[in-house]
């Protein structure tokens, strides 16, 4: 079972009298950079976050908000790039119970290519 799931059959279990809600941030990867995205990852679930939605900066992430936007233009003009984000999600996986969910346009995933992409 993937840890989303695991997630909410937890939340659902009978006998939960504890936490029944799920605590899901949104993070822009590499905003401020892609090293410190990684401890606030860590800082997140320490906090008690069931799911982080890590966003993937892109160049015309217009229908996401001015927050959000200005978040991913700081992090392109950064250098970010989704290898980077990849290798931070990669080194820090194994430390993290969380799951996390990409927000991602489809022009970046079209651009590399879903089996690569997804690989």
């Amino acid at each position: 079972m993937n840890r989303i799931n695991r997630v909410f059959q937890d939340l659902r279990a009978p006998g939960n009298t504890g936490n029944t809600k799920a605590l899901m941030p949104y993070l822009t990867a590499g905003d401020p950079s892609v090293q410190a995205t990684g401890k606030m990852l860590t800082a997140i679930q320490d906090a008690g976050a069931s799911v982080c939605e890590l966003g993937i900066p892109f160049s015309d992430p217009i229908a996401d908000g001015p927050v959000i936007e200005a978040s991913m233009t700081y992090a392109l003009s950064h250098g970010v790039t989704v290898a980077r984000i990849f290798e931070m999600v990669s080194s820090v996986r194994a430390s993290l119970t969380i799951g996390l969910v990409a927000m991602v346009s489809f022009s970046i995933v079209h651009r590399i290519g879903l089996t690569r992409f997804i690989g």
